[in-house]
């Protein structure tokens, strides 16, 4: 999730560990707690960018990492507060929860988190909300910030940050059970439409847990589509991509194959372009949430092969961002249940050629 949403959480559970006790100064570090595991960002200027992908929300998001940290910052932050009523274990109660709760969030998004690191890679990802979501801060944050403006011993106090952490809970909750509700539209779409697949995620749209987007995968392509929980129905359009991931069958053994395909879940498509291959990572979408059809993918990378060594080599390739006054109004609109007319783009090439990742 975003920074300050981590902030606002870290300050929730701080305060919910230790406020009785020492009022404001467990929201300040609940806050500053909760933002530590992503500090791994700080190493990114001397990772390549398949090594951004392995380690970002990595050993800093696992367990071990929580209970390692958290009794050395507990002592750390009792040597600031030596006349106050909390003990160091105290102050290591607060940065336990402060640094658990921060992957534990994360692991509900589509990137997911590595919590079982160092001894699994696996990247627990629930796709339940999406990694801003104001309806899901805002309401969280002014709760937090109405009980500090209370003494310490305050029952309102209390009862305002347990209220913020309710309503933030009960969201997350009402996401879950929409998208296990958009899982079954999902499954019946495809059987009613006789396509054959492997498997399928589906996660929530930018800003919100209404407009959903899928992404299927069949034995030798993908399919894309969405639903909004406002649709007048249930029938889903599909449209098909080729994978084409053959075209990389000789990197697989490749290190940085290897974690792409680990990272990306095995949902990437394969663009031929010139002398270099474009991997598209589909779990993210276009630019232009496939509204238009000309929106570039949010997360690509260039695949080349290093004419001295022979190995493959990865590149990201930069974001390009759709103009927002064309988007927003027609993103609104698909959240409300209106559907469009399937991109020209799209047909004249019979559905099955992707938007370009590229510049």
């Amino acid at each position: 999730m975003d920074s300050i949403t981590q902030i606002t959480l870290g300050a929730a559970v701080g305060e919910l560990t230790l406020g009785r006790k020492v009022g404001n100064k467990a929201i300040f570090w609940g806050a500053a707690v909760g933002t530590i595991p992503d500090l791994d960002v700080v190493l990114f200027p001397i990772l390549n960018d398949i090594e951004k992908l392995v380690y970002h929300r990595g050993i800093t998001h696992s367990l071990l990492f929580a209970l390692v940290l958290a009794p050395l910052l507990g002592g750390l932050i009792a040597r600031f507060h030596q006349n106050e009523q909390a003990s160091w274990k105290d102050w290591g109660w607060l940065s336990f929860w402060c640094l658990v709760t921060h992957p534990l969030l994360d692991s509900l998004t589509a990137w997911g988190t590595q919590l079982f690191l160092p001894f699994s890679d696996y990247r627990v990802a629930l796709n339940v909300i999406f990694v801003v979501d104001p309806l899901y801060t805002v309401p969280f944050l002014g709760f937090v910030i109405a009980a500090m403006f209370y003494k310490r011993t305050s029952r309102k106090r209390r009862l305002l940050n347990i209220a913020g952490i309710a309503v933030s809970s009960l969201y997350l909750l009402i996401a879950t059970g929409n998208k296990l509700y958009v899982d079954r539209v999902f499954v019946n779409a495809l059987q009613k439409q006789g396509i054959a697949y492997e498997s399928f995620i589906t996660m929530p749209s930018p800003l919100n847990i209404i407009l959903w987007n899928g992404v299927v995968r069949g034995e030798s392509g993908f399919w894309q589509g969405n639903y909004s929980l406002f649709d007048p129905d249930q029938n889903i359009h599909f449209q098909y991509i080729p994978g084409r991931q053959d075209l990389v069958a000789k990197y697989e053994q490749a290190w940085p194959m290897e974690r792409f395909h680990w990272a990306s879940e095995g949902y990437f498509v394969v663009e031929p372009r010139g002398d270099e291959l474009l991997l598209h990572d589909l779990r993210f979408g276009q630019s232009d949430g496939g509204l238009f059809g000309d929106g570039s993918y949010i997360f690509s990378y260039t695949l080349n092969e290093n004419p001295a060594t022979g190995e493959a080599e990865f590149h990201s390739v930069p974001r390009q961002f759709y103009p927002m006054q064309k988007l927003l109004p027609r993103f609104a609109s698909r959240i409300a249940g209106e559907r469009f007319e399937k991109p020209a783009a799209l047909e004249s090439e019979g559905e099955t050629v992707a938007p370009s990742g590229g510049n």
